[in-house]
C-alpha cells in the first residue's frame, strides 16, 4: 500500500494497469481518507487512518515509490554514496533508501551547517543519521510562504482539490460514481502519481549526466546537489496536498453531518 509499481520502463501511471482493485498507494490513500472523519468508526480506527493518510501522501511524492516492479522501486539497486563536502564519509545503501532517507538527512545536515550527527540506536546495532526534521520543515515552509514557491502552492493544492472542476477525471477508470467527491480525489491523486512516475525516470533512476543508476554506482556530492531541489519541492508539494486532502475530507464530513441533522 506504500508504493506503486509500473511494468518495465513505463515511467507513467495507469490506475487499471498499476492499481487493480485499489491495491496500491493511491487506492489505499482514497480508502483511508474516507475513514478519517467517518464518525461511525471508532476513534482508534480513524486515528490509524489519519496516520496512513499522512504517510501515504508523503510516499506518493517520493520518485522511487512510483517506480519499476523489476527492481522493487530501487531496493535491488545497491549503491555507495558520499554526499559530504569533505568526501570522506562513504556509505552503502540501496537506491530506494538513498531517496527515502540519505538525501534528506544530508539536506538537514547542510541546513544545520554542522557535520551530520549520529545516534546509537538501542535496537539496530549501528549509527544512524540524526533526523532533525524541524530544521528542514521550517526551511520548506519559508519557501512556501515567502519564497520561490509562494506562487505555486495554490496550484499544487488544486491538483487534488475536490471542487467540481477536477481536470483529468475522465481519464481515470473510476470505482466511484463519475462526478462524485471520490471520483475527483481519484483523478487528483492519479495526476500526482503520473508526476512522480515521470520523476522516477528523470531523477530516481538517473544520474546528472543522463546515465542510468545501476548496482555498484557511486553517488557523490554532485549527485546530491542535483537531486536535492527535487527532494525539497516534492516534500513541499506533499505537505500542501496533504492539507488540501484533509481539508476537503473534513468539509465533506461536516456537510454530511448538517444534512443528517
Amino acid at each position: 500500500m506504500h508504493f506503486i509499481n509500473y511494468k518495465g520502463k513505463a515511467c507513467s501511471f495507469d490506475w487499471s494497469r498499476d492499481c487493480p482493485n485499489d491495491w496500491c498507494n493511491v487506492g489505499a490513500l482514497v480508502n483511508f481518507t474516507k475513514q478519517v472523519f467517518d464518525r461511525s468508526l471508532s476513534f482508534e480506527r480513524r486515528q490509524q487512518a489519519l496516520f496512513f493518510v499522512i504517510h501515504l501522501t508523503g510516499d506518493l511524492h517520493q520518485p522511487l515509490h512510483v517506480s519499476r516492479d523489476e527492481d522493487e522501486g530501487g531496493n535491488l539497486i545497491k549503491v555507495s554514496y558520499d554526499f559530504s563536502e569533505a568526501g570522506d564519509n562513504t556509505r552503502k545503501d540501496n537506491l530506494h533508501s538513498v531517496w527515502d532517507v540519505d538525501l534528506v538527512t544530508q539536506g538537514i545536515a547542510d541546513l544545520e551547517q554542522t557535520p551530520s550527527k549520529v545516534v546509537q540506536l538501542i535496537l539496530g546495532g549501528g549509527p544512524q543519521p540524526y533526523h532533525n526534521w524541524p530544521v528542514l520543515a521550517q526551511s520548506l515552509l519559508k519557501q512556501m510562504t515567502e519564497g520561490n514557491w509562494s506562487q505555486d502552492v495554490a496550484q499544487w493544492r488544486h491538483t487534488v482539490a475536490v471542487d467540481g472542476n477536477q481536470s483529468g477525471a475522465a481519464a481515470v477508470r473510476e470505482q466511484a460514481a463519475p462526478g462524485s467527491r471520490e471520483a475527483e480525489l481519484r483523478a487528483g491523486v492519479s495526476v500526482v502519481a503520473e508526476e512522480t512516475a515521470e520523476l522516477s525516470c528523470s531523477y530516481g533512476y538517473a544520474q546528472p549526466d543522463g546515465q542510468a543508476t545501476q548496482s555498484g554506482a557511486f553517488l557523490d556530492r554532485r549527485y546530491y546537489l542535483w537531486a536535492r531541489p527535487v527532494v525539497e519541492v516534492q516534500l513541499a508539494k506533499a505537505g500542501a496536498r496533504l492539507a488540501q486532502i484533509l481539508s476537503d475530507a473534513f468539509k465533506a464530513s461536516s456537510a454530511e453531518e448538517v444534512l443528517v441533522i
